[in-house]
């Protein structure tokens, strides 16, 4: 998967910790079912719908989106293959392999973050409905 990610995202991988890239594939990788190209991703991901639709242009062959607008993943070893500890490299992957991961509790807890936050128009001013996690609901960068 690295030398497919490599040919269209280029050497640096899904790019840092908050790169439009990562953050798009981090969504789809997080969200328990496929979401919505244009209704759903670019909330999800915080990143602007014309930059979810490149992005996920560009990674078609790993997260395709089906005739109903959804992003899917191509093959669940994908999935497995993004998350892997960066810890546990092989000793055929080096160090930059590490631009191609997603680390799967940082993913869920910006997805959680992002929910959270389209709750926030409905919620009064002091309800927060992560308070007990230490979480905040405006919180975008978790």
């Amino acid at each position: 998967y690295e030398e497919q990610l490599k040919r269209v995202v280029g050497d640096n991988g899904l790019g840092d910790e908050n790169s439009e890239t990562r953050r798009v594939v981090e969504a789809v990788i997080a969200a328990p079912i496929p979401v919505h190209v244009t209704d759903q991703l670019p909330g999800l991901s915080n990143v602007a719908v014309d930059s979810v639709l490149d992005i996920i242009d560009k990674l078609e062959h790993l997260l395709p989106v089906q005739s109903d607008d959804r992003v899917y993943i191509f093959h669940k070893s994908f999935s497995d293959w993004v998350t892997r500890d960066g810890h546990q490299l092989s000793k055929f992957e080096t160090h930059k392999s590490r631009h191609f991961m997603v680390d799967r509790q940082v993913a869920h807890r910006r997805l959680a973050s992002a929910c959270a936050a389209s709750l926030a128009p409905f919620l009064g001013e002091d309800d927060d409905p992560f308070e007990e996690t230490g979480w905040s609901a405006s919180d975008k960068h978790a």
